[in-house]
């Protein structure tokens, strides 16, 4: 147990959400282990020379250090790198997608702190999380930590023909406190909105799906619903497309901090 008071500027759903989303992976990570074991721990901590020259990009300082241990399968090497990136995992599908961690950091880098994660391939892995402190500063001098990634559950319907991604949308959706809709093409989306329309407050589409397209799906949503909202995702360069004029779009693979940002302010306007 921590015994020293440690104070930090941080939005307490965010940082549930990221101690979760640990838990969750180390809970798997230990799946089939004879004496599993997930640790998690909390301490002041002070950055040094040596940590220092370690982790140059860390800035000096004392921090809220939070831990999440586990004796699991540990992490190849070659994977360490791309922990953090959207849509990055070597789950199957229907067994978790990774897209947590990309949601652990953009968190935490709104918070002003670092992930670091040390990891021994069949060992276990140990997650730090890094707050800076709140140390006589005034409260209006000190960087926000933005609230308003946060969702106040409305309900989002989204469409993706690709599995992998709808379902880590719906994930990441639903830890950033909406509730959500899927469909796997334009056509399923537009009967999903014929049956939820009034509860719908975001359409999230793919603009290039099998039997219906994103754009069209949408347009048929606005004749249901002319205050219709939405976003369009989309891998290709959009920049041609002259019918999405006056359009959000948003480009795949995306990063999370940026779509929640996008989604609370269409749904703020």
């Amino acid at each position: 147990m921590c015994s020293d008071s440690l104070t930090i500027n941080g939005d307490d759903t965010q940082l549930h959400q990221v101690l979760m989303n640990l838990v969750n992976n180390a809970r798997d990570a230990v799946a089939g282990r004879e004496n599993p074991t997930i640790t998690v721990a909390l301490e002041m901590f002070e950055t040094d020379d040596p940590f220092i020259h370690r982790y140059s990009y860390f800035k000096r300082g004392r921090y809220a250090h939070l831990s999440v241990r586990d004796n699991g399968c540990g992490i190849p090497e070659s994977h360490i790198e791309h922990l953090f990136e959207p849509f990055y995992t070597t789950k199957e599908i229907g067994k978790g997608t990774g897209l947590g961690l990309a949601m652990v950091f953009g968190a935490i880098k709104t918070h002003r702190g670092y992930v670091e994660v040390d990891s021994v391939e069949g060992e276990g892995s140990t997650f730090h999380i890094y707050l800076p402190l709140i140390e006589g500063a005034r409260e209006s001098d000190l960087p926000q930590a933005s609230a308003s990634i946060v969702g106040e559950g409305e309900t989002i319907l989204i469409a993706d023909d690709d599995a992998n991604v709808l379902e880590t949308s719906c994930e990441v959706l639903k830890a950033l406190g909406y509730r959500v809709l899927t469909a796997e093409n334009g056509e399923q989306a537009l009967e999903l909105f014929r049956e939820n329309a009034e509860s719908i407050d975001l359409v999230i589409s793919d603009l290039v799906m099998p039997v219906m397209g994103g754009h069209e799906a949408v347009q048929s949503m606005r004749q249901i619903k002319p205050d219709t909202k939405a976003i369009f995702a989309t891998g290709y360069d959009s920049n041609g497309d002259a019918h999405l004029n006056g359009e959000l779009v948003i480009k795949k693979p995306f990063v999370v901090e940026e779509l929640s940002r996008l989604i609370r302010q269409v749904l703020g306007q």
